[in-house]
C-alpha cells in the first residue's frame, strides 16, 4: 500500500507496525514539516512588514502581524485567506488520521462507525461525566488501534496484511511454501585414473546431491591445474581425457556441483601408462 492510499483511502487493512510507523510517526513528521515550511515563512513575512496602525485615537507603527490581531477588520481579505489555508490544512490532516484509523479498525474486523463514538463523546467532553467518558474512549482508541493484533486471515474487509500478525494467512502460506535451503553436494569418492597411452580414463563414485561435476588434471612436471570439463551431468561418473602423453604421469581431480555450491576436490592417484588400473 503506497502513501497516497494509506493517507486518503478508507479501504483495506493495515497492521500495527504500519499504523505506528507510517500512520502516526511518519504522518506527524510530514505535517510538522509542512506547517513549519508554510506557516513559519508566512508569519515571519507578516512580522517583518511595518505598518501605521490605529491605537485608541492615534496611530502607532507596528508589525503587520500584530496589527492584524488588533484590527482584523482592516485586513478582511488577508485574514480570510489565512483562515482558509488553516482550515484546509486541518481538514486534510484530520482526514489523513481518519483514513489510517479506519483501516486499522478494518484489520480488527470492525466498522468505521466505531469512530463515531469517539467523536461524539469527545465533542461532549466539557461536562464532568462526558470528560471521564471521553478519557475512557480515548484509552479504548489507543488500545484498539495501536495495541491489539488484527484478525487472522481474511475478514470482510480483505486479506490480512503481512507483518506482525502472528496468524497472518499470507505470511503463514509463504512459510509453508518455503523450500528448505539447498545443501552443498557431498564429496566425490573413489576417483580412479587409468593411462592408456593416448588417453586417460577417469571414473568416480556419484556424490550425494550432485547435479554435475568439474574435472581437472595436472601433468607431473607442471605446477598448475588444467580444466578438462565443466558441469558434466550428474549421470556421468566417467570421463576420457584425450591427447595424453604416453611418457607423462597424470593426476586427475573431480568436484561435485549443485545450486548451493561446490564440494571439495577429490584427486586420483598418479596414473602412468604402465599402470593397469590405479
Amino acid at each position: 500500500m503506497n502513501l497516497t492510499e494509506l493517507y486518503f483511502s478508507t479501504s483495506g487493512r493495515i497492521n500495527r507496525s504500519t499504523f505506528w510507523l507510517k500512520g502516526t510517526l511518519l504522518l506527524t513528521v510530514i505535517w510538522v514539516l509542512l506547517w513549519a515550511g508554510i506557516w513559519a515563512p508566512i508569519l515571519l513575512w507578516l512580522g517583518s512588514i511595518e505598518v501605521r496602525g490605529r491605537f485608541f485615537h492615534g496611530f502607532i507603527r507596528r508589525s503587520l502581524l500584530l496589527d492584524m490581531f488588533i484590527n482584523p477588520q482592516d485586513y478582511i481579505s488577508l485574514v480570510l485567506s489565512l483562515l482558509g489555508l488553516l482550515v484546509t490544512f486541518m481538514v486534510i490532516s484530520h482526514w489523513n488520521f481518519f483514513a489510517v484509523s479506519v483501516k486499522r479498525l478494518h484489520d480488527r474486523n470492525k466498522s468505521a462507525w466505531w469512530l463515531l463514538l469517539w467523536y461524539v463523546i469527545s465533542a461532549l467532553g466539557g461536562a464532568l461525566t462526558f470528560g471521564i467518558a471521553s478519557l475512557a474512549v480515548a484509552i479504548w482508541v489507543f488500545v484498539e488501534l495501536g495495541c491489539l493484533e488484527g484478525t487472522p486471515g481474511r475478514n470482510r474487509y480483505g486479506e490480512a496484511t503481512t507483518g506482525r500478525n502472528r496468524y497472518d494467512e499470507a505470511t503463514t502460506q509463504t512459510t509453508l511454501d518455503r523450500t528448505p535451503p539447498a545443501q552443498l553436494p557431498g564429496g566425490v569418492s573413489a576417483v580412479s585414473a587409468t593411462h592408456n597411452g593416448d588417453s586417460v580414463d577417469v571414473t568416480w563414485m556419484a556424490a550425494d546431491r550432485a547435479t554435475s561435476y568439474n574435472v581437472v588434471y595436472r601433468i607431473d612436471d607442471q605446477h598448475g591445474w588444467t580444466r578438462a570439463v565443466t558441469n558434466r551431468g550428474n549421470d556421468n561418473t566417467s570421463y576420457k581425457l584425450p591427447g595424453a602423453n604416453s611418457s607423462k604421469t597424470y593426476v586427475v581431480g573431480v568436484q561435485a556441483v549443485n545450486e548451493a555450491g561446490m564440494s571439495d576436490w577429490t584427486y586420483s592417484p598418479p596414473a602412468k601408462q604402465t599402470d593397469a588400473t590405479t
